[in-house]
């Protein structure tokens, strides 16, 4: 049972010409037997559809493992915590490192609306200052953004609840990491 190599070489758009390309492809082609050379430009979105094919052509057949309409096989709590913190990193920026946490404390449905109640973890005091914001106007806009994306993608009506909180030093204890659901040693 031989696997199949496509060789993908990218940034063909940095090259001159064509002709500036062809020698290094028949040096690899040389060394290596790929079942099919070929160059993109991802940026510019350049053989895409040729590299797509080709991937397609190869994929083994058989049924699906989920239904076309599932999006993840992650839980819709994993999903929500994943959600808010995305939105947290996208809000703060450069400013927090990647040492925050989400840990979804309630999630239950009650009238048609889904409630989700979270806590931010964070290891400094210096940081809840920075996710909350001046007057709490970043954490609202955290929490805004992501009921939204909730929204949408469970298409469902969400009421979330936010809070944050200081874990000294969270991201360096195992068993810290294993409560907010990282699965470590």
């Amino acid at each position: 049972n031989t696997k199949e190599v496509i060789l993908v070489i990218n940034k063909i758009d940095k090259t001159p010409t064509k002709n500036d390309l062809l020698p290094f492809m028949r040096r690899l082609s040389e060394s290596f037997n790929f079942a099919e050379i070929i160059p993109i430009s991802a940026l510019k979105k350049t053989n895409i559809e040729d590299l797509e094919q080709a991937i397609t052509l190869r994929l083994p057949k058989g049924k699906h493992l989920y239904q076309e309409d599932q999006v993840t096989d992650k839980s819709e709590r994993f999903l929500a915590s994943e959600i808010i913190r995305e939105k947290c990193i996208t809000r703060v920026g450069d400013e927090i490192p990647y040492r925050l946490a989400v840990m979804i404390d309630q999630y239950y449905e009650e009238k048609k609306i889904t409630h989700i109640a979270a806590t931010l973890f964070v290891e400094k005091n210096s940081q809840k200052g920075i996710v909350i914001g001046q007057k709490g106007k970043r954490l609202k806009s955290i929490g805004t953004a992501a009921r939204k994306n909730l929204e949408e993608i469970l298409e469902k009506k969400i009421m979330l609840k936010l809070w944050v909180k200081v874990k000294k030093d969270w991201s360096d204890d195992q068993k810290a990491m294993n409560v907010m659901g990282y699965e470590v040693g």
